[in-house]
C-alpha cells in the first residue's frame, strides 16, 4: 500500500503496519492513501525513528471524534473495565496498557498524537493502539520499531 502524508512518501504494509520510507517530497501531501480493506475501524501508523522522535496518526474516524492513543509493553487482550469510556471494548494490548494522549479528529477523520520521544529501551517492545472514544472502534496495533 502506498501512503503519502505531509512531506513523507512511503510504503505501508497493512498486515504489519510497518512503514518504509521512500523519501521526502518537496510538497505537502494531504489525503493520498491507497488502502486495502482493514478489519479495524481505524487505521494507525507511526512515523519517525526509534530511538528518537515519533508521532502516531489515525485515519478513519468521524470528524470531531476524540481519539485515545494507548500504549503497552505486551500483546494480549484487555477488556476496558466498567466505569471507563468504551467499557467492554476489547483492546489488542495487555494489562500494561495506559493512555498516552488524546486528540480530536479533524474534518477528514484524521488525528495525530503530536511528537513524542521514544527511548532505545522501548524499541521493538512498546505497542500502540488507538481507540475512538465516540464510537469505541479500535485500530490495528503497531509495535514501535
Amino acid at each position: 500500500t502506498l501512503y503519502g502524508a505531509y512531506a513523507y512518501f512511503g510504503i505501508l504494509d497493512t498486515t504489519t503496519a510497518q512503514f518504509t520510507s521512500i523519501g521526502i517530497l518537496n510538497v505537502l501531501v494531504n489525503g493520498m492513501e491507497f488502502l486495502d480493506d482493514a478489519p479495524y475501524a481505524l487505521r494507525l501508523n507511526l512515523a519517525g525513528d526509534c530511538p528518537g522522535l515519533m508521532s502516531a496518526a489515525v485515519a478513519g474516524a468521524n470528524p470531531g471524534d476524540s481519539i485515545a492513543f494507548l500504549c503497552g509493553s505486551g500483546s494480549g487482550t484487555l477488556t476496558i473495565p466498567p466505569g471507563n469510556p468504551c467499557a467492554g471494548t476489547i483492546l489488542d494490548l495487555d494489562t500494561s496498557a495506559r493512555l498516552a494522549v488524546t486528540a480530536r479528529a479533524g474534518r477528514l477523520g484524521n488525528a495525530r498524537s503530536g511528537l513524542f520521544t521514544v527511548p532505545s529501551s522501548a524499541c521493538g517492545i512498546l505497542r500502540v493502539q488507538a481507540l475512538d472514544l465516540n464510537t469505541c472502534g479500535t485500530s490495528n496495533v503497531v509495535t514501535v520499531q
